[in-house]
């Protein structure tokens, strides 16, 4: 009978001994964890395999969960506790059936959250690892980006996980979404939409599920798409009004913006940059030429906007055309200058319409030489040379962009070197040379 006794003790307390193994608890608190109850309540939430059936005990009184979720095969028990000055120390027993009771002590603050989660230690290890890293992936879609991180974090200190795991991965494309947003919230807000909705596209491709990257991808690519409708008709109103540089401007943000319309305006663009670079130019000048001794001359040149033009200029005076005739003493002193050179545009806006000309002439004048013995006596007729490089300025005043003609006003400094030094005097040193005529 002892004997009997004996051996149903020992089995119980085998029994007993094989049945009651220890809980695994796992805290995944996080730091910044607000929990949204009202006056001085915190949560403490215990998260426990749907196989798991915990009770909790407050003082040796059952405890009923304010609130029950399940997230699949994860199930989320939320207690609700008052915290009070003085009575913040919390202690919770869990009870499992076939586990050892644990009891959980945490120290609360009113809207603190706190997480827990429970787990069978004994089931395969890969357990911990599978379930981490499955909540990880359903945080993921519903772009918690940080907790999912955490849950990862929390998978790579399971013991025995398995080899072959893309944990990394996971986390380096969460680091690359939250470096995304922050580039293409700063795109958006700049109005830089084509940007902003490639790197919103690149987040949606790596989670479709992530509701605002959607809507502010669809948000972009929508302003995007209006900004290039309002730049190309900018354009082309422009075009039509004859503005024609206010019309490259916007051709031009259709295509930096690599618009859908980009064809389009690059060949309005040329259309307008052709015409600008010729007839809107007004690039051709003819003026008529006037100095001190060489009242009769013109100047024809091609003064283009943003490139380099070149001129040619002759002039004379009615002495040089009856010296030409005649020899005719009455000629006091023929002249004749002629010269050419290159011009530019020092400023190449619409608001400096003004071109410089630099250049090389040549300078001829004629002297009549009388024998002061015989009055009688026809003059030798002499006819001295110089060189004559000078610098001036060219203006145009256009009457509008519709009419294609304009007056040009010219200005310029000659500076001359005698072949003979001795006839300086006669042929002079400098000239000051007017100009008045018609660019077309």
């Amino acid at each position: 009978m002892k004997k009997l006794i004996f051996c149903t003790l020992l089995t119980i307390f085998c029994v007993n001994g094989f049945a009651q193994r220890y809980l695994g608890i796992e805290d995944r608190s996080l730091d910044n964890a607000v929990f949204g109850g009202v006056g001085t309540e915190a949560c403490v939430t215990i998260a426990a395999p749907i196989d798991l059936y915990p009770q909790f005990y407050v003082n040796r009184s059952l405890k009923a969960p304010a609130k029950i979720d399940t997230a699949e095969t994860i199930v989320n028990y939320h207690l609700i506790f008052n915290v009070r000055t003085g009575d913040n120390t919390k202690t919770v027993k869990i009870q499992v059936d076939g586990f050892s009771p644990y009891t959980l002590g945490v120290f609360l603050t009113p809207k603190q959250q706190m997480d827990y989660f429970i787990y069978d230690p004994d089931v395969t290890i890969i357990s911990c690892y599978y379930e981490l890293t499955k909540e990880g992936g359903l945080l993921f879609r519903k772009a918690m980006y940080n907790e999912a991180k955490e849950r990862y974090n929390h998978a790579l200190k399971c013991s025995n996980i398995p080899a072959e795991n893309n944990l990394s991965a996971k986390m380096a494309v969460i680091d690359s979404i939250q470096r995304l947003y922050i580039l293409a919230d700063a795109h958006f807000v700049v109005a830089d939409y084509k940007a902003a909705a490639d790197m919103y596209t690149q987040i949606y491709y790596y989670n479709p599920d992530d509701e605002y990257a959607k809507d502010r991808m669809r948000t972009a690519i929508e302003s995007y798409n209006n900004d290039c409708f309002t730049y190309f008709n900018s354009a082309k109103s422009y075009h039509q009004e004859g503005e024609y540089y206010k019309a490259l401007e916007q051709c031009k943000l259709v295509l930096s913006r690599s618009c859908r319309q980009s064809l389009e305006a690059n060949q309005l663009l040329i259309e307008i940059q052709k015409f600008i670079d010729g007839k809107n130019q007004l690039s051709t000048v003819l003026t008529y030429d006037w100095s001190q001794n060489t009242a009769i001359g013109f100047s024809i040149g091609s003064y283009r906007d943003r490139k380099v033009g070149g001129y040619f200029s002759l002039r004379t005076n009615t002495d040089m055309f009856e010296a030409l005739r005649s020899n005719d003493e009455r000629s006091e002193k023929p002249e004749v200058n002629a010269s050419f050179g290159w011009n530019f545009r020092p400023v190449k806006t619409i608001y400096t319409p003004f071109w410089l000309n630099l250049g090389i002439g040549y300078t001829g004048a004629g002297q009549y030489i009388y024998n002061l013995e015989d009055q009688t006596q026809k003059p030798d007729f002499n006819f001295y040379h110089a060189i004559s490089p000078e610098i001036g300025v060219l203006v145009k005043i256009k009457f509008g962009r519709k009419v294609p003609i304009g007056i040009a006003l010219k200005y310029t400094f000659q500076y001359r070197f005698a072949i003979d030094a001795k006839n300086q005097d006669y042929i002079g040193s400098t000239a000051h040379v007017f100009g008045a005529g018609l660019c077309f």
